[in-house]
């Protein structure tokens, strides 16, 4: 008789487990891979627009009088210039290269955008542009060199604060700082708003009533103060001026109070 050999192999049912296996694993790891390489994508992307934003600044700087402390509107050379919006407009195409201005029409595209956790920025911006590579700046007021929204991603998403949607400062001296944290509102500043109508009791009533809400004392006094019950922490005090008030004393018996602005 003829002897048989056997060959050695996996039977179906290890197979089918050992893919089971396999399966399981790259279910649990490849979230983590994909988050981590979007990480990276996402920090290169702020890198190149910090890196933009400087070297548009050196260029800035190469055409004005005093290089090295510029006032808000040297910064892109538009000093004194009768129409500084459009003056930024020819500006910002000979500093930036590859870029879409797209003015109103894209600053109300991006005010749609909902981002996680903070209110939408764009509102104000008054002017914005795109790369080729579909980032999005968009020049914002500042009281401090030239402030910069940018969403390294556009409308897409994350759509996270530090992730696609950052703030940069272009100081006098021409260096770019990261601002972002300003995107996050302080509390009190959402009763900023309803500050505008001077001398308005219903208005100004609303904004020691918002005010109140955040923890601060209440009294009705047209509307035009609120107490401090604590004697006036420094948290009452950031609340008190992020609302636009001013922090003073009560004249007749010396309490701690924000002032309405008005």
């Amino acid at each position: 008789m003829k002897n048989k050999t056997r060959t050695n192999g996996f039977t179906l049912a290890e197979t089918l487990i050992t893919l089971g296996i396999v399966g399981a694993v790259a279910a649990m790891t490849l979230p983590t891979l994909v988050k981590a390489n979007q990480n990276r994508v996402n920090e290169a992307r702020y890198k190149k627009a910090v890196s933009m934003l400087s070297q548009a600044a050196q260029l800035a700087m190469a055409e004005v009088d005093s290089p090295g402390n510029m006032t808000f509107t040297d910064l892109w050379n538009c000093k004194n210039k009768e129409n500084v919006k459009a003056c930024y407009k020819t500006e910002t195409k000979k500093l930036f290269k590859g870029i879409t201005l797209d003015d109103d029409t894209l600053i109300n595209k991006m005010k749609t955008v909902n981002y996680n956790e903070i209110p939408n920025p764009w509102g104000d911006v008054y002017y914005a542009f795109t790369t080729g590579d579909a980032m999005t700046f968009g020049y914002a007021n500042s009281d401090e060199g030239l402030k910069l929204i940018v969403d390294t991603t556009s409308k897409n998403k994350p759509n996270k604060i530090s992730q696609d949607l950052y703030a940069l400062q272009v100081k006098s001296n021409g260096i770019v700082v990261d601002v972002t944290p300003t995107l996050v509102p302080k509390p009190g500043s959402e009763c900023k708003n309803l500050t505008s109508r001077k001398q308005d009791y219903e208005y100004d009533t609303q904004w020691t009533e918002c005010l109140a809400d955040l923890g601060l004392g209440y009294d009705d006094t047209n509307g035009y103060y609120v107490s401090f019950p604590n004697g006036g922490t420094q948290e009452e005090r950031d609340i008190c001026t992020a609302a636009g008030g001013t922090v003073g004393t009560r004249y007749w018996d010396g309490i701690a109070i924000c002032q309405h602005p008005d």
